[in-house]
């Protein structure tokens, strides 16, 4: 709250990180349309939810029933984390898409949408295109487009088994 404060007094554009306990404050945090950006939601060495504790599991159905734009990061954990994060976050939320989170929804939260966050003309992109969900670890990377240019191709397989 006291973040919330400086940031209005002194018109500063305020994303809170991590955000342990932002669900107790979800309608201020709403109200004031600062963006969140949640750290690590696995939280097992918790023995119960508890609306109290500093990370409870309904916390993204909470935030988003408040209105609070959010998205989610690692946490402090490495890169690789973030979709898995991301799965849970979607996971306890109706309202939450996995991949929205990690795309569209940390470019609107991070107010740089306008330039990043989605596949349209003029606006920056790094892209995978994948064979199937690229949530699924089944799913095979096909190529791979940085800046719009196409920098990686998967090879294709022939009915022999070769790759070509």
């Amino acid at each position: 709250l006291n973040a919330l404060d400086l940031a209005d007094e002194f018109s500063i554009d305020l994303v809170i990180e991590g955000a342990t306990e932002a669900h107790l404050v979800a309608k201020q945090i709403a109200d004031a349309s600062v963006g969140v950006v949640l750290g690590r939601l696995d939280q097992p060495q918790l023995p119960k939810d508890d609306f109290y504790r500093r990370a409870i599991r309904d916390r993204v159905a909470i935030l988003n029933g408040a209105g609070v734009s959010l998205a989610v990061g690692s946490g402090g954990a490495d890169s690789s984390f973030v979709a898995f994060n991301a799965q849970l976050a979607a996971a306890r939320s109706r309202d939450s898409n996995a991949m929205e989170l990690v795309t569209t929804d940390a470019a609107d939260v991070l107010r740089v949408s306008k330039r990043i966050g989605r596949l349209r003309p003029g606006l920056l992109a790094d892209f995978v295109v994948w064979s199937g969900d690229p949530m699924d670890p089944a799913s095979k990377v096909l190529s791979v487009y940085v800046g719009g240019v196409l920098v990686y191709e998967a090879p294709v397989e022939t009915n022999e088994g070769n790759n070509k």
